[in-house]
């Protein structure tokens, strides 16, 4: 019975009755059967109920017996007949006999396939098992390691000799587990039969027997918290107790981590004392694993062991230790030798309950601080700024927020100037199998400054300006059953250490070698728009339009729009004052990072912050560049070509453009993808990767319009007019916000209002020309309504004579580097841990950027 098509054969219920019967132990071998043809196929024996009736018509006897009266000296009976005898009773001829003995012959033959087939159904049965064996091997490997060290720590001639034989008896059992692996592979590759299929059951006899010899205790259970290494271990001191250093401070070590993390081979440093080379494969895939980084470093200690003073390289211990990873087939503990050589960061990882039935890992809050400070790190957390920045920060906050509770409950007891702001940010990146992976990461508002303002926390790598809190894959949290639960239970934890660290300090060493009590105050969640509606729950949020009613749930959690009498898409001051008025709170129950942390009540919803970046890069300002583009098409204003070679012009120029006036482009080419205009009737958008290529698009554009716009004709001047005037707008708007601070001045607040409402108001002249052209060009999304929000809070400071927080401050354009990065690491690790071993890796980038 072949269990994908006999439904119609059989009722369900007796399928899956059968099913289960076959499957016994005791039964699967005599009772399951593989298809002739398609060995993925399963046969399952059925015993179906025959009726009928028999009815015995003739029966047949037969009888011999010979008699006789003469004396004889020797009689045969029964029938039968001697070789001499000449009489002929009907017995089969000389030929007959022949043929009958080939007959035979046959059938005996037709015996054997059945015997070769049933020797396949069981080495099939035995290549089933090898997965199970090989993870036995693997477990009985560890217990020898764990009993080897045990016995290496007593330090006595026997207990080496133990620990020596341990030693063989493992690489004995891994050797059986790379020939099962190998068995396994060509078995999967080929799907043919092999003598050695029928040899697994005698694999897992082996190491059983290998067992018995050296009998190892179960392996303790993984602690919830990393375990600090034991001062008293043979590898960290010597024969007389003394500390001994490890020579891991040299470039080769530094190159060693660094290739780990990034995966190329590489290091700066001018008194590098080799090269490191590597294949041609690696370089074509730009990876290097942990595997073929610890056979690089075993080929190079093979080459300097036997040179004087190897030893005492700067990096000698890390060397060898890669070598002997190789050597012993180990290459995925080089992430434990960092750890031990003090290579990577030493923040403990600790578990907390998510409501999966297993515990998630995290770098806590308190605990990550705590290293950075144990470190001598703690600038990280400061980025160089004194108590007075701190002080006059919070004295701006308190004229924009002064109900926030950190002013009832720390400003009369002088603990502001140790009050560091902060920001929780979250997004989803793309991990292993093109999944999911949700980062959540805090960091200071108060940074090193940009490249030309101060302050912003935009320049140095992001992976030292973010503090890495966790990460989740997609699968484990999202789903019919599951509705994100597992995340909102991790962000209550998060939401719970960041309120626990506002009410108690946590000690710090500062530069000055002071120790100071810090607190954490955090004022906003920042992220994409699909990661502050899963995160705060917004029942009304940008997913909610409703084009074809008049009225809706509403697409904003700060004001009424969207719902009936208030159209998002007029972003006037008045109109979005209106839209505030009796305004509900934008969730049914509030949300963790609220309810935990606290908030000022007035200002709860604004504690989402909107995001600049994919509002205006990839949103609104990206929409512009691409409409551009397709007019520069449409009205010939680059001569009469296809798109194709239109598309090609514009690319071409624009890279000679950015290589005179030193812009940075990222794209490759550009395609009527990239504008998203696959269709006529489409309507262009920004789809380019980088957000950061819209900035150079925009300036590029507005020289190019400015170059064709004589050559247009007089009927489509105005219309290519505007545009012109649309994107110096933009350009304007993006440089004032780009060279100011973290604080805007009053000046610079005015330019942005301004030219940002120019390019809305010039944004709708445009789709008003292609509507009557009857094109579908210009499409006004939900991203141009919260443009109009962070132009309207920009608007409200300066009636009420308040200060301007830079809109950059909650921009996430480095955000999105360093989610690149993480999601980066969690690619190169097991899926089966993914959690822990993107966290460890992400301390080791941390110790070698610092």
């Amino acid at each position: 019975m072949k269990s994908r098509c006999c439904s119609a054969l059989l009722p369900r219920e007796r399928i899956r009755g059968a099913v289960a019967f076959c499957s016994n132990p005791k039964r699967c071998k005599t009772f399951i059967r593989r298809d002739k043809y398609e060995q993925s196929v399963k046969l399952y024996w059925v015993d179906t109920k025959i009726s009928g009736k028999y009815e015995e018509e003739a029966s047949e006897l037969y009888r011999e017996t010979i008699t006789g009266e003469e004396d004889v000296t020797e009689a045969t009976v029964g029938g039968t007949m001697n070789q001499d005898d000449p009489m002929d009773l009907g017995g089969e001829t000389k030929e007959e006999t022949e043929e009958s003995e080939e007959e035979d012959d046959g059938a005996s033959r037709s015996h054997k396939p059945k015997a070769n087939k049933a020797i396949e159904e069981s080495a099939m049965e035995d290549i089933e098992n090898v997965q199970a064996v090989m993870s036995n091997l693997l477990k009985a490997q560890g217990r020898l390691d764990a009993t080897s060290k045990r016995l290496t720590d007593l330090g006595t001639e026997e207990a080496q000799e133990a620990s020596d034989k341990l030693m063989m008896q493992k690489s004995n059992l891994m050797k059986h587990h790379d020939d099962l692996a190998d068995l396994k592979s060509h078995f999967d590759g080929h799907g043919d039969f092999d003598e050695k299929c029928s040899r697994a059951i005698m694999e897992d006899v082996k190491h059983k027997t290998l067992l018995k010899q050296g009998k190892a205790p179960a392996a303790k259970a993984a602690p919830k918290v990393a375990p600090k290494p034991a001062a008293g271990k043979r590898g960290a001191t010597g024969k007389g107790g003394a500390s001994k250093r490890r020579r891991t401070d040299g470039p080769v070590a530094k190159a060693l981590v660094q290739s780990v993390v990034k995966g190329v081979f590489w290091f700066d440093n001018e008194q590098h004392w080799f090269l490191l080379l590597w294949s041609s494969e690696c370089c074509s895939e730009h990876r290097v694993s942990e595997k073929h980084a610890c056979s690089l470093m075993g080929a190079v200690w093979e080459e300097i062991k036997g040179l004087p003073g190897a030893e005492s390289l700067p990096s000698a211990d890390i060397i060898q230790k890669a070598a002997t990873l190789h050597n012993t087939r180990h290459e995925c503990r080089l992430g434990d030798a960092f750890e031990e050589m003090k290579l990577s960061a030493a923040i403990p990882i600790s578990y907390v309950d998510v409501g999966t039935g297993v515990q998630h890992p995290v770098f806590r809050v308190r605990d990550f601080l705590s290293s950075l400070s144990e470190c001598g790190k703690s600038d990280l957390l400061f980025c160089g700024h004194p108590e007075c920045d701190y002080e006059d920060f919070w004295e701006h906050w308190r004229l924009i927020q002064p109900q926030h509770p950190i002013f009832s409950k720390h400003a009369r007891k002088d603990r502001l100037k140790w009050c560091i702001p902060v920001f929780v940010y979250a997004d989803e990146g793309t991990s292993q199998k093109r999944r999911g992976l949700m980062v959540i990461q805090f960091q200071p508002i108060l940074g090193r400054g940009s490249s030309r303002g101060e302050d912003l926390n935009m320049i140095n790598n992001s992976l030292t300006t973010r503090f890495l809190y966790s990460v989740m894959t997609s699968h484990t949290y999202s789903g019919k059953l599951k509705k994100n639960k597992p995340l909102l239970k991790l962000v209550e934890h998060f939401a719970a250490e960041m309120g626990s660290l506002f009410e108690e300090p946590l000690p710090m060493k500062c530069a000055n070698g002071k120790t100071r009590q810090v607190r954490l105050v955090c004022l906003g969640l920042k992220g994409d728009l699909a990661a502050l509606v899963k995160i705060g729950q917004l029942q009304r949020n940008f997913q909610r339009d409703t084009p074809s009613k008049t009225s809706g749930p509403g697409i904003c959690h700060l004001c009424h729009a969207g719902q009936e009498g208030h159209l998002w898409h007029k972003v006037t001051f008045n109109n979005m004052s209106s839209m505030r008025e009796n305004l509900e709170p934008p969730w049914i129950r509030e949300p963790s990072l609220i309810r935990l942390i606290p908030q000022s009540e007035l200002h709860k919803p604004q504690f989402f912050q909107l995001d600049l970046f994919h509002c205006a890069h990839k949103g609104v300002w990206g929409d512009i560049a691409a409409n551009t583009i397709v007019a520069l098409y449409e009205y010939n204003a680059l001569g009469k070509l296809s798109v194709d070679k239109a598309m090609c012009a514009i690319f071409d120029d624009c890279k000679e453009y950015c290589r005179e006036n030193g812009l940075q482009l990222h794209m490759t080419s550009l395609t009527r993808g990239a504008v998203g205009w696959e269709t006529a009737s489409s309507f262009p958008s920004a789809c380019w990767f980088k957000g950061a290529d819209t900035t150079t698009l925009c300036i590029y554009l507005e020289d190019k319009l400015r170059e064709v716009l004589p050559t247009i004709s007089s009927e489509n001047k105005p219309y290519f007019e505007t545009m012109l005037r649309m994107l110096g707008n933009c350009n304007v708007f993006m440089r004032t916000l780009y060279h100011a601070s973290l604080w805007l001045l009053d000046n610079e607040r005015s330019a942005a209002i301004s030219s940002g409402m120019e390019v809305i108001k010039d944004f709708k002249r445009c789709a008003l020309h292609a509507f009557k052209e009857q094109k579908t060009r210009w499409k006004i999304q939900t991203k141009m309504h919260f443009i109009g929000e962070i132009l309207f809070r920009l608007e409200l400071h300066r009636r009420q004579k308040l200060p301007s927080m830079n809109p950059l401050a909650t921009g996430t354009q480095v955000d999105e580097d360093f989610v690149g990065a993480v999601c980066s690491m969690s690619r190169t690790v097991s899926g089966r841990k993914i959690h822990p071993r993107t966290l460890r890796k992400y301390a080791l980038a941390l110790a070698s950027l610092w």
